[in-house]
């Protein structure tokens, strides 16, 4: 099996590379995301994910230790050193939702974005990238 790749994602232009997330709310078709940046805490916005959730997992970043060391591992040492989002591509995650579901999700067509924010990891397996609105 291929190693898991992460590549950084850049869901909007002028984004500060270090985040913390503030709220997760889940709504029936809808995932929201708000998010402020490290250093300059007036700016903040949200991802929105709307009707193209499959699944997510919200974990505390100290209890996800193995999950630099991983990253580094796969993709190098500065992959991943303060940057918050990207995309997975052979994705365990996925590969574990697949083996569950009994293998109805197509892998063709969902995407693993990784929030690698300062206080949490965020896993979202979705068919369609977010929309970014921003927060005055």
């Amino acid at each position: 099996m291929k190693k898991e790749q992460w590549l950084q994602w850049k869901p909007a232009e002028n984004l500060a590379k270090a985040h913390f997330v503030e709220t997760i709310i889940d709504e029936m078709d809808r995932l929201i995301i708000t998010l402020f940046e490290s250093y300059e805490q007036n700016k903040t916005f949200q991802l929105i994910f709307d009707n193209t959730v499959i699944a997510y997992r919200s974990v505390d970043e100290g209890y996800r230790l193995m999950t630099p060391d991983n990253c580094v591992q796969n993709n190098g040492t500065n992959l991943w050193r303060g940057w918050t989002f990207f995309k997975a591509s052979n994705s365990s995650y996925i590969n574990w939702l697949q083996e569950q579901s009994d293998e109805k999700i197509n892998l063709n067509v969902v995407t693993h974005f990784v929030v690698f924010a300062e206080n949490f990891i965020v896993d979202v397996a979705a068919i369609n990238e977010p929309i970014i609105k921003y927060i005055d």
